[in-house]
């Protein structure tokens, strides 16, 4: 940019956004996205586990598994989520369920609306911005609800533990989950 003026208002709204944020709200987020999913996993094991088998399936976010400035709570809680899955399917594996984490594609809702619609945005996540004040959908949802039958029917069980894209050949990571599973790929990993 080179309006010295846009740049200014720009940076302010950006630094109230991250300097201003609601202790509550930021962690609200963190109640809704990572502790619904503990407490649905938590209501659902007892069954499996005496049934010897079954299937959890999560619904992460790209944005877990890098920094997305303006976002934390939303970002720090899909890791969360993530890392809860990976850590589950060690505990589980031995009762016969398979436990995912998903990224289900950029769809417009009315929470990317709110969030990713502001001239901040624009700078910060182009992207994104792009597809909510565009009209751009990114993926189809049904993608998602694809790889989440796929996950379901149990095709992907090799995979538990992994984090698996909307945009991943799920098919072709089943026949390299051997592979998969020994390197810990698709999972949060520091790489020294």
């Amino acid at each position: 940019m080179t309006d010295a003026r846009a740049v200014e208002q720009i940076v302010a709204q950006l630094a109230q956004q991250l300097g201003e944020v609601d202790p509550d709200v930021w962690w609200r987020c963190m109640d809704v996205n990572l502790r619904g999913p503990y407490l649905c996993s938590r209501a659902v094991l007892p069954g499996m586990i005496a049934r010897g088998s079954g299937r959890i399936i999560t619904t992460a976010s790209h944005t877990g598994v890098g920094p997305w400035p303006g976002s934390g709570a939303y970002a720090i809680s899909k890791t969360a989520v993530i890392r809860l899955c990976e850590t589950m399917a060690a505990e589980v594996k031995d009762h016969g369920i398979s436990v995912f984490s998903i990224h289900p594609g950029g769809v417009a809702t009315a929470m990317t609306a709110s969030q990713f619609g502001s001239e901040a945005a624009r700078i910060w996540f182009p992207r994104i911005y792009k597809y909510v004040t565009q009209g751009v959908t990114g993926q189809p949802p049904e993608l998602a609800g694809e790889l989440v039958v796929f996950l379901a029917s149990g095709k992907a069980d090799a995979l538990s533990g992994c984090f698996i894209s909307v945009d991943d050949d799920v098919t072709e990571m089943v026949s390299r989950a051997e592979e998969i599973q020994a390197n810990e790929l698709h999972r949060l990993r520091l790489r020294t």
